[in-house]
C-alpha cells in the first residue's frame, strides 16, 4: 500500500513538474502567441459570416404531390425567406397548403380536388384543425385510392411541421362522416401508405 501511495506521488509530481515546464516555453514561444491572435480573427470573421446568414434565414416546408403517371405522391420541399411579407397574412402551413392545391408542373400535380381552398387553419395541443372548402367533396373523384391520397397529402403536408401531429377535417364548418368510403371524422396522423419504398 504505502508503494503504491509512494508510487502516485511521485506521478504526481512528475506531471505537475511538466506542465510547469510547458507553460513557460509556451508563454516564451511568440509563434504560440501569433497563431492564437489569428484564430481569434478568424473567430470573428465567422461570427460576422454567421449574422449576415441570420439576416438571411430561410423556412422551409414540404407539398406531398401527385405523381402523373405512378399512384404515389412525393414530398417536394419548399423555402421562403423568414422575413417575406406574405407571412404577416398567413401561416407557413397555409402557404404549404396553398402550394399543394394550385401546383402543376413537371412529373408531378396536386392530389386535391381543382378549386379547394383553405377557409380556416387553426392548432392546438399538436392538432391542426383544417376547414376546407365544399369543392373538396363536390370535385373529389369517385375513387377510394384517390380520395385517401388527397387526405393524405394535406395531412403529410401539414405533419412536415414537427409541432403538428394530427389534422382534423372539416368542411364549411361541418364534420363530414366519410368521402367515397373513407371516414372523414376522426383524427388524422402522417401516412406512408402512398409513398414509394426506397
Amino acid at each position: 500500500m504505502k508503494r503504491w501511495l509512494v508510487f502516485f506521488l511521485v506521478l504526481t509530481i512528475s506531471i505537475f513538474s511538466l506542465l510547469g515546464c510547458s507553460k513557460n516555453k509556451e508563454s516564451n514561444n511568440e509563434n504560440v502567441d501569433i497563431v492564437s491572435a489569428d484564430n481569434s480573427n478568424n473567430q470573428v470573421e465567422q461570427q460576422d459570416n454567421s449574422n449576415t446568414t441570420s439576416k438571411e434565414k430561410y423556412l422551409d416546408f414540404v407539398a406531398y404531390l401527385k405523381h402523373k403517371d405512378m399512384p404515389y405522391i412525393f414530398g417536394e420541399r419548399f423555402e421562403i425567406k423568414s422575413d417575406d411579407p406574405i407571412l404577416k397574412e398567413k401561416t407557413i402551413e397555409e402557404l404549404a397548403l396553398e402550394k399543394l392545391f394550385n401546383y402543376d408542373k413537371d412529373s408531378f400535380i396536386s392530389p386535391v380536388p381543382k378549386n379547394t381552398k383553405v377557409l380556416a387553419l387553426e392548432k392546438k395541443d399538436g392538432t391542426v384543425y383544417l376547414d376546407l372548402t365544399k369543392e373538396f367533396i363536390d370535385n373529389m373523384p369517385k375513387d377510394e385510392d384517390l380520395t385517401r391520397m388527397a387526405i393524405d397529402s394535406i395531412v403529410n403536408t401539414l405533419t412536415f411541421f414537427p409541432e403538428n401531429e394530427k389534422v382534423v377535417f372539416k368542411v364549411e364548418g361541418e364534420t363530414v362522416k366519410e368521402i367515397n368510403g373513407i371516414s372523414l371524422d376522426k383524427d388524422f396522423i402522417f401516412s406512408s401508405e402512398f409513398i414509394p419504398d426506397k
